[in-house]
């Protein structure tokens, strides 16, 4: 019998025992459910909700198909999800991110942006307290527009979207596929259901080359357990990380970063 192995970009890693709940994410509650929203065990679920606590009065709330992509990511006040508050993100059935916004204190705020069909047409509005203000459609988008659709302010300092010089992994990509190779783990239900895919994980490095924790997203999602692995390992590269550069100087920018999850026999 030839026996499934994993493999990220070039390299191979062998099947580990399954991992607990990241450090960051050690105060998550996963919840099972099934097709009508209600908890089940396990074996019957349909979909899994995950919340995680961010800070006192923030939770992240994630929604996935049993090992499937997630389906949408929001953020809250409350662990219930009643009342949303900060980045809202719903995935299409393959895992691509096709809605991007805010809410604040329960309204949809500021900019939103969509993204449909296999051209990824996209779509923009604007709202402010709640009500819609403009709405614009768009023919055909050209990798232009980042996971967190523009370039923002936050605590007075700009958050690059595009750099002359991109924050990248100390020692550049084969310092990166050195370190996948001593930390990722493939998570052992998803080598059994024989789940693969690339995770793209967005996120914000600051000018000093750590990444913001809190600024974690998805770009592309594959499932549950894949996708955690994949964060866990950002989260853990933190301070590894050199700084983008822009007009000579350091700066604070977004970062995607792809992480593969294949198998191969052997």
């Amino acid at each position: 019998m030839k026996i499934p192995f994993p493999i990220v970009l070039t390299a191979i890693l062998w099947t580990l025992p399954k991992l607990g709940l990241t450090q960051a994410y050690k105060n998550e509650k996963v919840v099972y459910l099934d097709a009508g929203g209600n908890p089940v065990k396990e074996k019957r679920a349909a979909t899994i909700e995950q919340i995680i606590p961010l800070g006192d009065t923030v939770w992240e709330i994630n929604y996935y198909r049993m090992f499937g992509p997630r389906i949408r990511s929001y953020r809250c006040s409350d662990p219930e999800g009643q009342m949303l508050n900060g980045n809202y993100y719903t995935y299409s059935a393959n895992g691509l991110l096709d809605t991007i916004g805010m809410y604040k204190n329960g309204q949809r705020s500021g900019y939103w942006f969509f993204f449909t069909g296999p051209g990824r047409k996209t779509g923009k509005q604007y709202y402010a307290g709640g009500k819609l203000l403009s709405a614009e459609d768009s023919l055909r988008i050209k990798h232009k527009v980042d996971s967190v659709a523009m370039s923002i302010k936050k605590d007075t300092v700009m958050v690059f979207q595009k750099v002359e010089v991109e924050s990248e992994f100390i020692g550049g990509p084969a310092a990166w596929l050195k370190y996948l190779n001593h930390n990722l783990r493939y998570p052992d239900d998803e080598v059994d259901k024989n789940i693969q895919g690339q995770v793209i994980v967005a996120f914000i490095v600051d000018k000093s080359g750590v990444i913001q924790p809190n600024s974690i997203s998805l770009d592309r999602s594959v499932d549950f357990g894949i996708d955690e692995e994949a964060i866990r390992v950002i989260l853990s590269s933190a301070n590894s990380w050199t700084p983008a550069m822009q007009n000579g100087r350091q700066v604070k920018s977004y970062k995607k970063q792809p992480i593969n999850f294949g198998l191969t026999r052997r």
